[in-house]
């Protein structure tokens, strides 16, 4: 295009422009350009606009066809007529501000979507989580698909659902005309049309959706993408959920290599740079990196803004201040709507929309931690129809049904939002007595189920459950603290059923935490919850070789047994007791307990409590050098475990009778057996049998001449040990004679290469672990 042309159409604009009583700026913000870009079109300086950009202006200078049409004709098309927009193939879809990221799979699945059955497809999505942006890169790349072209229609600003059909008339250019009103033009100019309108934020909006079923009736060749945090259920609607971004695994190391490939971290990445160009992501700050994406759950909208202070604070700073999210992610882009310039406003938007009961329900639910149940919400929330408020907060796009469909959690963003909101209507203590109630419930509920039948689904449920549980006990802990007596017994309930969780799973050091919390309580000390509280915490403290506590623990909790009459209990901490003595080796104390744990099996009538009892026998029977007689003692809690389908109970028999089949020089048979141990061990996850059932195997490798693979082993069950915090007790060394076969197999194998070994095995990950010790390679 030549200047004279340029000057021809920027006068033509310009006077059109001051006839509207328009500035660039408001003429700009209309027609989604710039203030810079309009003034250039006016002064002529920039070559001959886009045909969209045309219709752009005339829709946002209110002209008719008629003068769209003049207004198009002052710029020369080389031979073609100017289309009006009944019939033009239109693009009026904004660029994307920014590259989008993380969204290959998702466009490929919009695009392919429209060639379906159904003309109308939903993205929908929480706030922040990317709908807009995804349907912009859509649009731009549907736009050779439809002859009619593309239109967006933004309806951010549009608060009555009756003029969403006159929205989108506005958006592709129609006016009303003599005889006929807005929407009888509409229906008629895209009768005959192949055409895609995007309309974009619909959620507000949904009375309009009977107007989009009548227009996709009308027009059969139109297709309709919307955005919006709900669906508009109408028939023919596809629903497309737009999740967050994914996040980075953390079970995984944090490498720079692998982390490139996160989406949310290749956002975080992109806009941090785009603020702070010296900023890099490196080995260094990888793992900050990454935990900064998954407190914001990969929410775009969140990690936009917090990359954002990448500008004066550092990754690590960054991350301690997100410990309360919505004060930090603010000050979004001012070119965006109010509600998406922070995660707050962006939920809040949300909530104003729900009924009064849909967001009673919303406060309430935000205390679970983790995720939870139809069961739960309906403990925390017993007034209301869980079924229907539930249903329309997923549907809001304010809750996540998590791909088993049987549990529901919210992202962080809008949970901590829902948490303000609970605490600003008064509600937060009934809710969080009525949650710490039904945790506990269902803790004592597992206690049963963590002794025999159903273990490890009982195991994998506390598993899930398992922040809901810190969050009633910190709750439990903070009221007991303010001398509520009611919350003191409470907590020691809780902390008494879960201590057995917690050592099974290994989380030993955490359990003795919340125990001796618990116990620091003052309700009275005679409590059955205290004496087991104790039993448990001694048992943990136990295996972290820490056998002065333990025993404190141990006796005490004996002697409320006691004062209890509570025969069970007195047999549970007397053998807890005796192992205590077995692992220390102390053979007059092992005589002592044995002499009194003996005759009392008769009288006990839990079986559980029996089997272990029994163990104890066997490993008493070994500390007396009768090695046969003890193998023999683990017969009976065998076949009673097995009975149980207790678990942990036959990975413990398993654990000793591989280790004196061992010792007895049976090697064939210890392989085995320890086989079986460490594979159900590792099922069971419980750390101090994995690293005996590792210790046995490598014990039997160095034996058969077999160095590296030892060492290997070795190695494994060092880094088990590590991460549990243990350490190695005087009976397992004695018993697996640690020491001396160590040191031969390093002599065999030679320091450097046995050393090189035993790091790979201290790296390997449990599967990699039970999957070489069944079929070591040499």
């Amino acid at each position: 295009m030549d200047k004279g042309q340029g000057a021809s159409f920027g006068e033509r604009l310009r006077r059109l422009r001051e006839a509207a009583g328009l500035t660039q700026e408001e003429l700009a913000e209309r027609a989604d350009l710039t203030a810079k870009g309009v003034g250039a079109l006016e002064r002529g300086d920039r070559r001959r606009p886009y045909p969209h950009t045309i219709r752009a202006l005339g829709a946002a200078l209110g002209l008719s066809a008629n003068d769209l049409a003049k207004l198009a004709a002052t710029v020369p098309r080389r031979g073609t007529p100017n289309p009006t927009p009944a019939t033009a193939a239109m693009h009026v879809v904004p660029a994307l501000p920014i590259p989008l990221v993380g969204r290959g799979q998702d466009t490929v699945a919009v695009v392919e979507a429209p060639g379906g059955e159904g003309r109308l497809l939903t993205l929908t999505g929480t706030g922040g989580v990317g709908k807009t942006s995804l349907a912009l890169e859509v649009g731009h790349r549907l736009y050779h698909h439809f002859p009619g072209g593309v239109a967006f229609v933004s309806l951010s600003q549009l608060d009555d659902p009756g003029l969403l059909l006159d929205n989108i008339a506005h958006a592709l250019g129609l006016r009303e005309s003599t005889g006929r009103s807005l929407r009888e033009v509409l229906k008629a100019a895209l009768r005959d049309r192949q055409l895609l309108i995007i309309l974009d934020n619909f959620e507000h909006l949904t009375q309009a959706a009977t107007d989009v079923a009548e227009l996709l009736a009308m027009c059969p060749r139109v297709q309709v993408l919307v955005t919006s945090r709900s669906p508009l259920r109408i028939r023919g609607e596809r629903e497309l959920p737009v999740r967050p971004l994914a996040v980075p695994d953390p079970k995984q190391p944090p490498a720079v290599n692998s982390l490139v490939d996160v989406p949310s971290v290749q956002l975080f990445v992109q806009r941090a740079e785009a603020v702070s160009p010296t900023f890099q992501l490196t080995e260094a700050n990888a793992d900050t990196v990454a935990a900064i994406c998954r407190r914001l759950d990969g929410l775009p909208l969140a990690i936009e803004l917090a990359a954002a202070r990448i500008r004066f604070l550092s990754p690590t700073a960054l991350l301690s201040k997100l410990d309360q999210l919505l004060p930090v992610l603010t000050g979004g882009p001012k070119d965006l709507p109010a509600r998406q310039q922070t995660v707050r406003a962006s939920v809040a938007w949300s909530y104003d929309l729900l009924e009064e009961s849909e967001q009673k329900l919303f406060r309430g639910i935000s205390v679970f931690a983790g995720g939870w149940t139809i069961e739960g919400a309906e403990a925390v929330a017993p007034e209301l129809d869980i079924l229907s408020d539930l249903g329309q907060l997923v549907e809001a796009s304010l809750v996540v049904q998590e791909p088993d469909g049987d549990r529901y959690r919210m992202l962080e963003p809008v949970r901590e939002f829902a948490a303000g909101e609970l605490v600003e209507c008064g509600e937060s203590h009934g809710v969080r007595d009525r949650h710490a109630a039904y945790y506990i419930a269902l803790a004592e509920e597992a206690e049963l189920g963590l002794k025999g039948q159903g273990q490890l689904h009982w195991l994998q449920r506390l598993d899930k459950e398992h922040d809901n549980l810190r969050t009633a006990l910190t709750w439990l802990l903070s009221r007991a603290r303010e001398g509520i007596a009611e919350s003191g017994e409470s907590i020691q309930r809780l902390t008494a059923v879960l201590s057995r969780f917690w050592f099974l799973r290994g989380h030993w050091s955490e359990g003795r935490g919340w125990l001796n919390d618990a116990l620091s309580v003052n309700t009275g000390d005679q409590s059955a919850a205290r004496a087991k509280a104790l039993d448990g915490v001694g048992l943990i403290a136990q295996f972290q070789n820490d056998y002065q506590r333990a025993t404190a623990y141990l006796e005490e909790s004996l002697a409320l047994y006691r004062n209890l009459g509570d025969q069970n209990g007195v047999a549970s901490a007397l053998t807890k007791l005796g192992f205590l003595a077995a692992f220390q080796n102390d053979r007059t104390r092992v005589d002592e307990l044995h002499t009194a744990i003996a005759p009392m099996e008769p009288y006990l009538e839990d079986k559980s409590t029996i089997g272990y009892l029994l163990i104890f026998l066997g490993l008493a029977a070994v500390i007396r050098g009768e090695i046969e007689k003890g193998i023999d003692f683990h017969d009976q809690p065998s076949s009673i475990f097995r009975q149980l389908a207790d678990v942990h109970g036959m990975v413990w028999c398993l654990t000793n009778m591989g280790l004196l089949k061992m010792v007895t020089g049976d090697l064939l048979a210890a392989t085995a057996v320890l086989q079986e141990d460490l594979g159900l061990a590792i099922q069971l996850g419980e750390p101090a049998s994995i690293q005996y059932a590792l210790l046995g195997l490598a014990t039997v490798a160095s034996q058969e001449g077999r160095p590296e693979c030892a060492a290997r082993l070795w190695g494994a069950a060092e880094a088990i040990r590590g991460a549990a915090g243990m350490e190695l007790n005087p009976l397992a060394r004695a018993q697996t004679m640690y020491d001396t076969w160590v040191d031969h197999a390093r002599n065999e194998a030679g320091a450097e290469s046995f050393a090189k070994v035993w790091a790979e095995g201290s790296a390997m990950s449990l599967e990699q672990t039970l999957s070489y010790a069944l079929s070591p390679a040499e």
